[in-house]
């Protein structure tokens, strides 16, 4: 039984849709009944293709993006409808890294202004706040001369630092990384997430971590949750998904990885078809028209998320006597 003490978040057959300008273009299902956990002092890896929902589901969690439908708690408080002085004083705890680094830095203000801007928000000034921003700008590990210049003056990784340094500025307790070292180069990818490791282990922190990447994700998460077309599939430890992977999907993706030893190299799996509307998705497992190993209940009924595993969820319906006998205390 899981111990509500360490769990941190927690979300709850979330759903996020998206009504479209007319009836012909539907509604989109971005995310379509997502549950899980999020544990304290841990970092949550979520992969999948693009259009998948990650950062949907991302922003659903810190209330950036509205939930249709389910609930999300935070330090066991529902968060889902907070309005007002309730959702302000909430957002001290959940911040967000943004993908672009040089998109979500305002041009018009140096690097001191940008830092001082959430304890504006929330009517903090003074001496203390000076000192604050300058201990930002050391933990990312930038001098303080940085701070009278503007994001054009900076590196592309100088910005995704300031960008880190503005999401620690009221000391969150979880963090939203949305694809927060895609558009780096590949040798500074590396420094940044090795500061975000360092910055979890001295602060804390908590971690949502969005890629597409799964190196970028094996490096960084502890348990990983592979999505598809608004719905998790699987959710594991990274070393567990390694060893043995259920879910068809989450086989295919792995599959992809390249190895440095060629010797080490799989057979790639490649999915037949393209990947559906989600303003239009198939009835059942969403999956089932790209997947080789489906069958005609994987078409009628949607498979739950169940653990096959101790701490393996997957949701197939290939694998429900397993799921039943895990359930049931049986070796499987």
């Amino acid at each position: 039984m899981t111990d509500e003490k360490q769990v941190l978040l927690r979300a709850e057959d979330v759903k996020v849709y998206f009504k479209g300008k007319n009836k012909k273009s539907g509604t989109v299902k971005a995310v379509d009944g997502i549950s899980f956990e999020i544990m304290r002092g841990e970092t949550f890896g979520v992969v999948g293709e693009s259009g998948c929902g990650k950062s949907t589901l991302g922003r659903s969690l810190i209330r950036l993006l509205p939930v249709t439908e389910g609930k999300v708690w935070l330090n066991g408080q529902d968060i889902s409808g907070l309005k007002g002085q309730e959702l302000k004083q909430m957002r001290k705890k959940a911040q967000i890294i943004f993908q672009d680094p040089s998109a979500c830095l305002n041009p018009r203000r140096n690097i001191r202004q940008i830092l001082m801007e959430p304890f504006e928000i929330h009517g903090m000034k003074g001496p203390e706040v000076d000192k604050r921003i300058e201990e930002l700008m050391h933990l990312v590990g930038l001098d303080t001369y940085h701070l009278s210049r503007y994001p054009h003056e900076l590196s592309g990784g100088q910005k995704q630092r300031i960008g880190i340094a503005r999401a620690l500025a009221l000391e969150p307790d979880i963090i939203i990384c949305d694809e927060a070292v895609s558009a780096l180069d590949v040798s500074v990818q590396a420094q940044v997430l090795n500061l975000l490791q360092e910055l979890k282990e001295k602060l804390g922190l908590t971690y949502f971590f969005i890629s597409h990447n799964l190196n970028v994700v094996y490096q960084v998460s502890d348990r990983v949750g592979v999505m598809y077309l608004g719905r998790m599939v699987e959710i594991a430890t990274y070393d567990q998904l390694y060893e043995k992977r259920y879910h068809p999907y989450t086989e295919a993706l792995l599959s992809a990885i390249p190895q440095v030893d060629a010797d080490q190299q799989g057979e790639r799996i490649r999915l037949q078809g393209e990947v559906p509307s989600p303003s239009n998705p198939p009835s059942g497992c969403h999956f089932h028209t790209r997947c080789p190993r489906a069958c005609g209940r994987c078409k009628a009924e949607a498979p739950q998320l169940r653990e096959v595993a101790d701490g393996h969820f997957v949701a197939c319906h290939l694998y429900d006597d397993m799921a039943a006998g895990h359930e049931n205390g049986e070796n499987v």
